[in-house]
């Protein structure tokens, strides 16, 4: 079967599963260089339907960050912004479809990945 194109490239994104559906978040959008941005934007891939669907965006545009899911909601951790490391954290609730700050981590922190056991 083939799967569904997402909505637009993106790469340096994070991805994690929730409730049988794939959540990507944020990354880069455009070629490296001069004309890639970072992306605040999330979807969401349902692999019975084969569809994608855009979501509430994250607050802060970020990449190379690291996601997990964790009671049934999805947390999105650090990364790099414009020429910064993050020391940032938000939480996404699907039920809402909106996003929280919660507390930062200790540093700034990018190029990771987060597990929820």
């Amino acid at each position: 079967q083939r799967v569904a194109s997402m909505p637009r490239a993106l790469w340096a994104h994070a991805a994690a599963a929730m409730g049988g559906k794939i959540y990507v978040t944020g990354g880069r959008s455009g070629r490296d260089g001069g004309n890639s941005v970072n992306s605040n934007s999330v979807y969401v891939y349902d692999p019975q339907a084969n569809t994608w669907t855009h979501l509430a965006s994250m607050g802060i545009a970020r990449r190379l960050h690291a996601s997990a899911v964790v009671g049934g909601k999805l947390y999105v951790f650090g990364g790099f912004g414009d020429g910064n490391k993050l020391i940032t954290a938000e939480v996404y609730d699907p039920t809402s479809d909106s996003w929280a700050h919660v507390s930062n981590l200790p540093s700034a922190r990018y190029d990771m990945v987060a597990v929820a056991l």
